[in-house]
């Protein structure tokens, strides 16, 4: 039994709500504040967690991603790290893991404590039913008076649409497809997936539909937000959703 004063360990995350389980609905506020209290004290047995300079968390292992859990080794805890001091950013090992259950633990206690990483290029999400209907409300309401705004908001004008639809459709998508995973040797990082205007929840990538993720990939390395061009394949099973990601190198 955990005493009193104790530092919270990863059992004690595991334990603090079964709702930490991958792929349960957000915990209320009063459990967010428990998460958050859990993890201010939790010893990262690698590196320190910093929402100042990590924009992600996930869960990293060793194994073929079609194997079962029990055959795979080496579980972690990863986050991408920005660059600082002039250092080249990637991902970071946080934290090792016995296994699986509880590195996916950890990140959903990360994931589920609200806590706000450094920024990671993408400005809006939506988290709830509510929050979708205000976007919409809030979208129709600004393209209705488009012809009242003066020139010197209207920068702000299209950026704030660019926001809220992308928000939006990464809300539909979530809700009415299956998100992707990596396929093994891909070498596309989660944040360039990240600033391709992806985004992960429970693990999984979001818009997920494969022409999409092409389009969507091919208009950031034009537009320069990547450095690399990407050859994508669709590897997925009867049952997940797979696209594997090689460099060009070209």
């Amino acid at each position: 039994m955990t005493q009193p004063n104790a530092t919270p360990t990863l059992s004690t995350l595991q334990n603090s709500d079964p709702r930490f389980a991958v792929g349960h609905a957000s915990p209320p506020k009063n459990d967010i504040s428990r998460s958050r209290a859990l993890l201010a004290n939790f010893e990262w047995n690698v590196k320190e967690f910093d929402v100042s300079i990590h924009t992600e968390v996930f869960v990293s292992c060793d194994g073929h991603p079609f194997d079962e859990d029990d055959k795979k080794t080496n579980w972690r805890v990863c986050a991408w790290e920005k660059s600082v001091n002039e250092e080249q950013a990637g991902s970071v090992v946080l934290h090792k893991c016995g296994n699986a259950k509880e590195a996916r633990a950890l990140v959903n206690a990360v994931i589920e404590s609200g806590m706000t990483f450094a920024d990671d290029g993408i400005s809006l999400v939506l988290h709830s039913e509510r929050d979708y209907e205000q976007a919409k409300a809030e979208l129709a309401f600004l393209k209705e008076n488009l012809s009242e705004l003066s020139a010197s908001d209207i920068d702000a004008f299209y950026q704030r649409v660019a926001e809220l639809s992308h928000a939006i459709e990464i809300w539909e998508s979530i809700q009415t497809e299956p998100g992707f995973t990596i396929a093994k040797d891909s070498n596309i990082t989660p944040q360039e997936l990240a600033q391709s205007g992806f985004v992960m929840k429970d693990f999984k990538f979001y818009p997920s539909n494969f022409s999409e993720v092409k389009k969507r990939v091919e208009l950031h390395v034009k537009n320069g937000t990547l450095n690399d061009s990407f050859v994508i394949l669709d590897v997925s099973t009867s049952n997940k959703r797979i696209y594997s990601f090689d460099r060009c190198p070209f």
